[in-house]
């Protein structure tokens, strides 16, 4: 008995809305039938490219369409099968490989409904030119329309269609966006914590990753998915066109300053480890060394259940505040700087909280004062907003000098760095200012702020504190007081913590940003 020639089928379907794979199971159950009636030995010789367009308007690769042209030339088959000669490619060139492919192998085209081509003869040849002409010509066709579809839609203000942007879900019966309620919630929990907060978007990844939110395909966070979520202007209920087409989730204001905060030039310099701190409350400078005034920077040391904070001369370089001395260490003689603090964390951070928590008891009327919004708050931001602005067109023109010519790249560059140094301040400013409207609720009384995450604590203490100076232990007391004899462990653990208390007293001064004692 003779063995049926080899065959192999080929199925492919441009959209699978669904991701069922209905389509190309269609077509593989005629292939089959035709295969059948021809004689032909399929065995598991099917390729399958599902939900990938083949028209000349796509650059996406066919890799089952690629195997199986590859492996038709090793001559594993002598027939490729398929549904119409549309499904199999509408790409002329991918047609002449084809032709090139009978006639350098042998290899037979058969379709279910386009019928054959003698690809033998110069006509039969031309034919199909010709129709896979036509085909290609037939996809752009309705690529230009579903194209012009769409930007009519969006210049209407309508949904051009596709995935809704995140915070926005489709109302099947409208077929408008509406807002989703839980997406909408992530997105403002974001902006607050990033604008009010001045939280990195690796603490929030980070908080929802540990939470278990995940993205709608059920992935973790990462900072790139937020990035694109909070750079839409879809976010301002804006189509692609500009037009207005549904409810907005930000306002005009907070999605110019969460721009303005992606494109802050600092955020891109690369920092030394540490120098952010924004793993930890006290770190992100708000404390620093009260000698050289530099920030301090967060360091865990093997064995250590408390993170400390130290003036790190790797990080922060020499300084004439911490001259060098000779010391011996392991019996040789090594240069080592004087007064490089090292304090606790944890410890500093509750002496800190301590000590706001009584200047905010001991003062009503500074409470009242703090929670009063600020009748001229939209002047002032207005103001600091067109300084912005000139202070911009200066640095444009600064850029524009350097390349006519006018300006040497030394005076250009360091042009550029007063204006973004200007640029920076004021944009503190306009959050600190716009931060104040968040104090009656940071100031309710059933706030646990231990509770929140370092970055809102952080901005917490920010709205009362300018920084944190810590000297180097102060000398004459000692580290740990020495226990009594019989003292039960929770009188010498009172007497520890009243300890640290007198000389954190000593080592520690808080700069607050209001009029009000040091207490």
């Amino acid at each position: 008995m003779d063995t049926p020639p080899r065959a192999a089928i080929y199925t492919r379907i441009s959209k699978d809305r669904e991701g069922s794979e209905l389509g190309v199971e269609r077509q593989e159950e005629d292939c089959l039938a035709l295969a059948e009636r021809l004689g032909l030995d399929v065995g598991n010789r099917i390729f399958r490219d599902n939900d990938i367009s083949a028209s000349t308007l796509s650059d996406k690769r066919r890799p089952a369409f690629e195997d199986m042209i590859a492996r038709s030339r090793d001559g594993e088959f002598g027939t490729i099968i398929a549904y119409s000669n549309s499904r199999l490619t509408r790409r002329p060139r991918e047609y002449e490989t084809l032709i090139d492919l009978y006639q350098q192998n042998g290899v037979v085209i058969r379709t279910v409904v386009s019928g054959d081509y003698d690809l033998s003869q110069a006509d039969g040849r031309a034919v199909a030119r010709t129709i896979a002409a036509w085909d290609a010509a037939e996809a752009e066709r309705t690529g230009e329309r579903i194209r012009r579809q769409k930007r009519q839609r969006a210049e209407m203000g309508h949904w051009h269609g596709g995935t809704p942007p995140y915070g926005f879900k489709l109302d099947e019966k409208t077929r408008k966006l509406v807002l989703n309620p839980a997406e909408v919630s992530r997105i403002e929990d974001a902006s607050k914590r990033m604008l009010d907060f001045r939280e990195p978007m690796h603490s929030i990844v980070k908080d929802w990753n540990e939470s278990g939110i995940t993205t709608r395909g059920g992935h973790h966070w990462r900072q790139s998915n937020l990035r694109s979520i909070l750079t839409n202007r879809a976010l301002l209920g804006e189509t692609k066109a500009g037009a207005i087409g549904w409810d907005p989730i930000l306002d005009q204001r907070t999605f110019d300053r969460l721009q303005e905060h992606f494109s802050d030039p600092s955020r891109k310099m690369v920092h030394s480890p540490g120098v952010k701190g924004g793993k930890y409350t006290m770190g992100g400078g708000l404390t620093v060394c009260a000698r050289c005034g530099r920030p301090l920077t967060s360091q865990v040391r093997n064995g250590s259940r408390s993170p400390s904070l130290i003036c790190n001369k790797q990080v922060q370089g020499p300084h004439a505040s911490h001259p060098q001395v000779e010391r011996t260490v392991r019996g040789k003689v090594v240069m080592q700087d004087t007064g490089r603090v090292r304090i606790d964390h944890d410890s500093l951070e509750a002496y800190v909280f301590d000590q706001l928590t009584g200047a905010l008891n001991d003062n009503d009327l500074w409470r009242q004062g703090l929670a009063e919004q600020d009748p001229d708050l939209e002047v002032k931001v207005e103001q600091l907003e067109r300084h912005r602005a000139e202070l911009r067109d200066e640095r444009d023109r600064a850029g524009r000098a350097f390349v006519a010519g006018i300006m040497t790249e030394v005076d250009a560059k360091s042009e550029v760095d007063r204006v973004d140094a200007e640029l920076l301040a004021i944009q503190s400013q306009i959050n600190d200012l716009l931060g104040r409207s968040t104090l009656p609720h940071v100031l309710a009384e059933d706030i646990d702020w231990q509770a929140e995450t370092p970055g809102v604590r952080r901005s917490f203490l920010r709205l009362f504190i300018d920084r944190i100076a810590v000297s180097e232990w102060p000398e004459g007391v000692s580290r740990n007081p020495i226990r009594k004899r019989d003292e039960s462990d929770e009188a010498y653990a009172a007497r520890q913590r009243e300890h640290r208390t007198e000389a954190l007293d000593q080592r520690v001064r808080i700069m607050w940003k209001w009029q009000n004692p040091n207490p």
